[in-house]
């Protein structure tokens, strides 16, 4: 299994926001557009408090 480090601190920062704005858009998005948007935000989420 290897190891990965963790992001640096200004990148976790701006994906944190990103993934914020992204799941909050999609509750105000329609169609294929909402549920796209909240995963993409979930995994900016996720990909910023874990290593990958």
């Amino acid at each position: 299994m290897g190891t990965a480090e963790n992001l640096p601190k200004n990148e976790r920062i701006i994906r944190t926001i990103v993934g914020s704005v992204l799941i909050i858009v999609g509750f105000l998005l329609p169609g294929f557009l909402k549920p796209l948007s909240l995963v993409l935000g979930l995994c900016f989420l996720f990909t910023a408090y874990i290593a990958y």
